[in-house]
């Protein structure tokens, strides 16, 4: 449990700030703040931390996954994909970070009206609502013409 940690945590923060630490370290301890003020529901302080932790290591996948889904949160769905997709090109969730990942970005291809990009990642709909064709609208037949 994070909470627990949240003293050690801070010390570690300053720690950072100040520069006592090499950059590996810094890399660690800024990755477990994103993870601790995820947990906590805090996206704002996540943002602050994965911008710094990017300035540290730019490609980091921690980073912008912490990001992405911190800007879901914040109900920033275009901006969450793009950090997501990011993330998941520089090395792919694994485990219950896949599932948390695989949940947010269902939310934010809902949120953009469900047109995707090649690789399954939401696009903003730029197309009117009331378009027949639009691929937000879905475009399937009212009565299902299988067999079954």
């Amino acid at each position: 449990d994070l909470e627990s940690f949240g003293p050690s945590i801070e010390q570690m923060l300053e720690t950072v700030q100040q520069g006592e630490m090499d950059v590996e370290m810094q890399v660690q301890a800024l990755r477990l703040w994103c993870t601790y003020h995820g947990r906590q529901k805090q996206p704002q302080q996540v943002l602050l931390h994965a911008d710094q932790l990017l300035e540290l290591s730019g490609n980091d996948a921690v980073a912008m996954r912490s990001r992405g889904l911190a800007l879901v949160m914040l109900q920033r769905y275009q901006e969450a994909l793009e950090a997501l997709q990011r993330a998941d090109d520089l090395q792919p969730a694994e485990g219950p970070e896949a599932q948390r990942v695989a949940q947010a970005v269902a939310i934010c291809r809902k949120k953009l009206g469900g047109k995707t990009d090649v690789n399954g990642y939401a696009l903003a709909a730029n197309v009117a609502a009331d378009d027949p064709k639009s691929p937000a609208k879905g475009n399937y037949p009212k009565t299902p013409h299988l067999p079954f």
